[in-house]
């Protein structure tokens, strides 16, 4: 059996997104190199159904762990942005599942939508499109407030609500913002889609 890392000195980080259709998940040293990475099933809970979603969220952070020989124990901190978790109740549900698993972690949830606004534009203003297995638009202005548009229908019938000219622009801008995605994850070292 290999031998498992000692993190008396150091502590390991957990990053979940996840959705209706698949859940990537990370695991970060306190530096911010990535580590490990592995992509498994759904995990939004309103979609996949909750035993469905803690499945998937275990055997995802079981492949990052069982790669580098951590135990759960070592991991520090967890950021899930998971679909469905804009309700309270759906949060509070994973953020306990997560405690349960990860004892000595400090645990965050929050939507998938909100971490993508994250990674775009940092604690600044702007705007996110996600069409996905759900479609939703989100964003923060200048003061902070946030807003957010859709995200519990399906991209289909958030498509039939706009223009065509609409339509059109938010695809342009969704592949756009898919390259810049990518071009981000690769300079973390996490991994590349074409």
């Amino acid at each position: 059996m290999p031998q498992e890392k000692q993190a008396a000195d150091r502590g390991y980080y957990l990053g979940f997104d996840g959705g209706g259709r698949k859940t990537d998940c990370i695991l970060v040293d306190p530096a911010g190199a990535v580590l490990a990475h592995a992509t498994a099933g759904p995990s939004n809970p309103l979609r996949a159904g909750y035993a469905k979603a803690w499945f998937t969220i275990s055997d995802a952070a079981d492949m990052v762990l069982e790669r580098q020989h951590i135990k759960s124990s070592d991991i520090l901190g967890i950021c899930a942005g998971i679909g469905g978790a804009g309700r309270d109740a759906v949060a509070k549900r994973i953020a306990t599942f997560l405690l349960a698993g990860f004892p000595n972690a400090a645990v965050s949830v929050t939507t998938d939508l909100a971490i993508t606004l994250q990674a775009a534009v940092g604690d600044g203003e702007g705007i996110i499109l996600v069409v996905g297995t759900g479609s939703g638009a989100y964003g923060r202005d200048a003061d902070g407030k946030i807003a957010r548009a859709g995200g519990r229908m399906s991209s289909r019938g958030f498509f039939r609500s706009l223009q065509p000219w609409e339509t059109r622009a938010i695809q342009w801008r969704a592949k756009f913002c898919q390259v810049q995605r990518n071009r981000w994850l690769s300079s973390l070292g996490a991994f590349s889609r074409n």
